[in-house]
């Protein structure tokens, strides 16, 4: 029986990929910093707006939002290395689940991973593990789902040609013309769906960010001449502080006014308390 051409064994695909990259090395290592500061700067513009709730709770402008950003060359080239990761997760993802279409698999690409992955963002953000940080990772899994679909199949469509079929659309005109999905349209549609997950994730993100405003019982306080002060957002060379009154385990937060000052000499002492309040001052 003779061979079939078209049939692409395992091997083949692996030296198909090392081939691409021996290929555009130097495309790649060009181009991987590159991404990585245009997903770091989508990423400030995300904590912008995920920030933007936890301040507004405040009643602080959004003028004074602490954003921390990194822009040196290593960090923007381990952000590119992620980002390209995530392409070939999400690559994979899909096409394991396509060929496979197991319960099993379909549980570890689209749920498992992805749950792995929210919380390792969000502990990047928060810098800790609590409740908050899980409920954060289930609730964004809807967001990975439609990102994993948008890049993995989407914009990683010519790379499932030998398992997918092309999807084609007969229109009964004059001439019986008939018009075909192709690579533009995919990726067309893999914006939209990116667009419309980042704008409801950016909602979602600032809602949950008022929410933790709203649960927080552990405040930074500062005396500064005889006057105490609620630590709200801090970063290595600024502070944000809001007047309040302590009393036993009740804090009172007078969100009236704020002030913006420089870490440097600024003495912090931690409390938990059992009841926080806001109000003003009058």
């Amino acid at each position: 029986m003779e061979k079939n051409k078209y049939i692409i064994t395992r091997k083949d695909k692996i030296n198909k990929v090392l081939e691409f990259f021996k290929t555009y090395t130097a495309q790649i290592a060009l181009i991987t910093p590159i991404i990585g500061l245009v997903f770091n700067s989508i990423m400030n513009t995300y904590l912008y707006i995920m920030d933007y709730g936890f301040y507004k709770y405040y009643n602080i402008d959004k003028e004074n939002i602490i954003i921390t950003g990194t822009y040196n060359i290593y960090y923007c080239i381990i952000m590119g290395i992620m980002v390209i990761f995530y392409f070939c997760y999400s690559t994979l993802a899909v096409r394991r689940s396509i060929k496979g279409k197991k319960i099993v698999t379909i549980f570890l690409w689209w749920l498992i991973f992805p749950f792995i992955i929210n919380i390792v963002i969000s502990i990047v953000i928060f810098n800790e593990l609590d409740v908050y940080v899980l409920v954060s990772g289930l609730v964004l899994l809807p967001f990975q789902w439609i990102l994993i679909f948008s890049i993995g199949y989407c914009y990683a469509w010519p790379i499932h040609r030998d398992i997918v079929p092309l999807k084609i659309k007969k229109e009964k005109r004059k001439k019986n013309l008939s018009k075909r999905w192709g690579e533009k349209d995919y990726k067309i549609l893999g914006l939209l769906l990116i667009m419309v997950s980042l704008i409801f994730g950016g909602i979602l993100a600032y809602k949950m960010n008022f929410k933790e405003a709203e649960k927080k019982r552990i405040y930074g306080i500062v005396n500064i001449e005889h006057n105490e002060y609620a630590l709200i957002r801090s970063s290595d060379d600024k502070i944000i502080l809001q007047e309040c009154k302590k009393e036993k385990e009740k804090l009172t937060i007078y969100t009236d006014t704020y002030l913006s000052l420089k870490k440097e000499g600024i003495l912090v002492k931690y409390y938990k308390f059992t009841d926080v309040d806001r109000q003003n001052s009058d």
